[in-house]
Formats: C-alpha cells, sequence, structure tokens
C-alpha cells in the first residue's frame, strides 16, 4: 500500500512511525528515512535505539540540531530547511537521501518504508520531484510506503491508496508555548 499523512496538524510523524512498529510488531521488517530533520533528538530516534533490532532501523538525512544535548530548541529554528534558508549541505543531504531510498527500494530488504517529511523535499526542492515520483511509482508493490510532509501535491492523489489530511484546529506554539520534549519531539 501507499499511505499519505499530511496537513498542518500534528501526528503525521507519529502516526508514520506508529505503523511502522505496528508493522514491525508483527515481523515485518521496517526503514525510517527522515528528511530535513536531525532524529537524535526525536523520541522515536531514541526508542528504535534501545530496541535495537535490525528489523527497525532508522535513518536521517537532515540539518544536525545546533543545540545537541540540550532541550529542545533554545534556537531560532535554525534546524528548520525553509525556501530563505536552504544550503548546498541541505541539497547534499536531500540527493544523499533519496539515493539511499532508492537503493533500499531496490534491495527490497524491508517490508515498510516511511519516508518522513517527503513531501516537504517535494516542496522546497522542485528539481527533485521528477526523481521522487519516479522513485515511488517504480517500487514494488510488496513494500508498503508511508509518507508524511505538507503540502501533498493532489496531482498524485491517484498515486496512493490512503490520503490522510491532518488539519490543525490549536495549538500550542500559537500561544507561545514551546515544544515539549516527548509530545512534539
Amino acid at each position: 500500500m501507499r499511505l499519505v499523512f499530511t496537513g498542518t496538524g500534528k501526528g503525521k510523524t507519529t502516526c508514520a512511525v506508529g505503523l511502522g512498529i505496528r508493522a514491525w510488531g508483527h515481523g515485518k521488517k521496517v526503514l525510517i528515512v527522515a528528511f530535513l530533520k536531525d532524529l537524535e533528538v526525536s523520541g522515536e530516534w531514541k526508542a528504535i535505539k534501545r530496541i535495537d533490532d535490525p528489523a527497525l532501523q532508522a535513518v536521517s538525512f537532515g540539518r544536525k540540531c545546533p543545540y545537541h544535548g540540550q532541550e529542545c530548541c533554545p534556537g531560532e529554528g535554525e534546524c528548520i530547511v525553509t525556501y530563505s534558508n536552504q544550503t548546498d549541505e541541505d541539497y547534499q543531504l536531500v540527493a544523499a537521501g533519496l539515493h539511499f531510498v532508492r537503493q533500499q527500494l531496490e534491495n527490497e530488504q524491508y517490508d515498510v518504508i516511511i519516508l518522513d517529511e517527503i513531501w516537504n523535499v517535494y516542496q522546497l526542492f522542485p528539481l527533485q520531484r521528477e526523481y521522487i515520483t519516479t522513485i515511488l511509482q517504480n517500487t514494488s508493490s510488496d513494500i508498503d510506503i508511508i509518507t508524511t510532509g505538507r503540502p501533498f501535491p493532489r496531482e498524485l492523489n491517484d498515486s496512493f491508496d490512503l490520503i490522510t489530511n491532518m488539519d490543525k484546529i490549536k495549538h500550542p506554539y500559537n500561544q507561545g508555548i514551546a515544544a515539549r520534549k516527548g509530545i512534539d519531539y
């Protein structure tokens, strides 16, 4: 199956990783590939490292958190890639991540592959769009692909089996409340 979790609301990554853990619990091999962010600060990453099972793996192709080891995030969002702050290193990380995904899909070693923030990559790096759609369209139907990010390109609706839009109705960030360890990351 091909799944999409998109929208302005919280929970896209949480939902995708939850499905990955469920699949792993049923004996499937799961790979989580995170784009545009440093997994090492997230609770999901820490849990997967503690599980320490080769059938459940996570890799990251994103900026490293400049405040590693500190409460996240005392800065001004330096780790968040936007149109206005993209660097050559961001482009190189995205390209390396997409190449890695393609290799993993060709190897067919995993039953489930999660592409976290892939739709953000699609939006922010237009030169990679064709490569992303080619990778996703030429994947064995035996591999379940779970994707997250925003905005999801509606022209790809027919290529996916499930599309869930998570809408933000209310969020603590809009009230000046910072991200909370264990809840937001």
